[in-house]
């Protein structure tokens, strides 16, 4: 707990309220590193997705030759190649590679939120600890003052030679 503390003690003296302090938790390194989990599993699942496209190929080549050859022979040629790839049936495999992704994109999210609200309640905790010592310090104070103030009564209340 007390390394919670720490963590958080740069984000106590930045924070004026509350809501700010949540705000600047959710600048945690941990909350970041969900966030960029869950873009890079949309980004794999639209990868997965886009594999199963159609591809459209198209190559183009020039050969040239200036040499004495025969008749039959060619000095120059273009080719060119055009091919279409299309996956007509793959057993099944396209549909459960797109719903696992699409679950593992779930779990990211819920993962994401979950650190969220981690880092929120935290903070929170942590702000009213705070709040609480802040109050308990200026408790001791007044109760100090008031001893303080009790006791010289008291003296001008008693004999000198008493006290």
């Amino acid at each position: 707990m007390k390394i919670l503390y720490l963590l958080f003690l740069p984000l106590f003296l930045l924070a004026n309220n509350l809501k700010e302090f949540i705000d600047l938790s959710l600048n945690n390194e941990n909350y970041l590193q969900k966030q960029l989990q869950f873009s890079k599993s949309i980004l794999e699942q639209e990868s997965v997705q886009n594999a199963y496209l159609p591809s459209l190929h198209l190559g183009v080549s020039y050969l040239g030759s200036n040499k004495d050859r025969f008749i039959i022979e060619p000095q120059e040629s273009l080719m060119s190649t055009l091919s279409l790839k299309f996956l007509l049936f793959d057993g099944g495999n396209r549909e459960a590679k797109i719903a696992s992704m699409q679950s593992l994109k779930q779990l990211a999210h819920l993962e994401k939120e979950n650190m969220a609200n981690y880092m929120a309640l935290s903070a929170s905790v942590l702000y009213f600890n705070y709040l609480s010592l802040e109050s308990i310090i200026a408790s001791d104070k007044q109760k100090r003052n008031h001893s303080a103030k009790s006791t010289q009564a008291l003296r001008k209340f008693l004999p000198s030679w008493t006290c």
